[in-house]
């Protein structure tokens, strides 16, 4: 199955973290994302490494792993991602996953509670997952 996911899971297999495990159960699906997947992932190790939670050495192996997870990468409508976030009140990179996700007629699957709360108010459900709720 093809699965959209975004960078909340995408995390969980650079870094340990709640859930890392029903992050691994996708390794087995088809995976994409928008390029924004990167650079995110690489925002959330440099976070840890500026709470103390890595050293440089770790976060910069870490950063070098971004390259090689299993996620093919697609260019995204930058004007459908931030026409949703102007109708869902939320973050124009994680609205990218989910014009993604609608232009394949497919699923993102997060991490992001508030993001899939407010996917689902505006009538985005058939598109969006949470990533807790995945049976792998």
């Amino acid at each position: 199955m093809t699965v959209v996911v975004d960078a909340s899971v995408a995390a969980k297999w650079l870094l340990a973290e709640a859930d890392s495990e029903l992050a691994a159960g996708l390794l087995a699906d088809d995976l994409i994302a928008p390029v924004i997947l990167r650079l995110e992932c690489a925002n959330a190790i440099v976070k840890r490494l500026r709470v103390g939670q890595l050293d440089a050495g770790e976060a910069r192996q870490r950063i070098d792993e971004i390259g090689q997870l299993p996620v093919r990468l697609f260019e995204t409508d930058d004007q459908t991602a931030a026409e949703l976030a102007l109708e869902l009140r939320h973050p124009v990179y994680d609205c990218a996953y989910l014009a993604l996700a609608q232009a394949r007629s497919l699923q993102v699957v997060t991490a992001d509670r508030r993001f899939v709360d407010a996917a689902n108010a505006a009538g985005y459900g058939a598109h969006i997952r949470l990533l807790a709720s995945v049976q792998t």
